[in-house]
């Protein structure tokens, strides 16, 4: 296996038992290019399924070292929907922390690109915002009112604290998984006041 690449257990249920349903398609890791909101160019990792568990993930994934670097070298690409991309998240945002105070709620985002959803929540009358992003070029975008507001980092999993997470009382990603079939685990404990969208 490449030294780009670590083999990982399931996040479901931490066999690692698994059989491979799709071969990896993938150029040479150095020929690699990241960039969000552009057309596919239908790459993707060694798909395996758990056979403890049922759940599907990429195995063997890229080195955290890897990931890295292609998040912080990427270009950002403005999306021509970003107001109504950034209206109809306000909304929803609202919707699932109704009946909260907007002054004393905490909000965490991360994979906040250029800060447009946390000016629109500030901008909303919610203080206590926090991004972390971890392309330089999106984060060089940002409103001068927003920027100090957002951490330019890679939030993988040995960088980023769980009481980071717990002391939120809303949470925004652009992907979460939390799909755990057959499994009772839980491997990141929220607090029950914690809000996802």
């Amino acid at each position: 296996m490449p030294s780009a690449m670590r083999e990982l257990p399931c996040a479901a249920c931490g066999s690692k038992d698994y059989r491979v349903r799709h071969e990896a398609r993938l150029p040479p890791v150095d020929a690699l290019d990241f960039a969000a909101r552009r057309a596919g160019q239908r790459y993707h990792p060694r798909i395996v399924q758990c056979r403890d568990c049922g759940q599907i993930y990429s195995n063997p994934y890229f080195a955290d070292e890897v990931i890295s670097g292609l998040y912080r070298k990427a270009k950002y690409i403005t999306e021509p929907q970003l107001e109504n991309m950034t209206r109809d998240y306000l909304r929803e945002f609202e919707r699932a922390v109704s009946g909260r105070a907007r002054e004393s709620l905490r909000v965490l985002e991360v994979g906040c690109a250029t800060g447009f959803f946390l000016k629109a929540i500030k901008d909303a009358g919610y203080r206590l915002v926090q991004g972390v992003e971890p392309g330089e070029d999106a984060v060089s975008r940002a409103a001068d009112d927003v920027r100090p507001y957002i951490l330019n980092d890679f939030s993988g999993p040995r960088r980023f604290h769980r009481t980071h997470l717990t002391s939120c009382a809303a949470f925004k990603s652009w992907i979460i998984c939390l799909t755990r079939p057959r499994s009772r685990k839980r491997s990141t404990r929220f607090s029950r006041r914690t809000e996802f969208f």
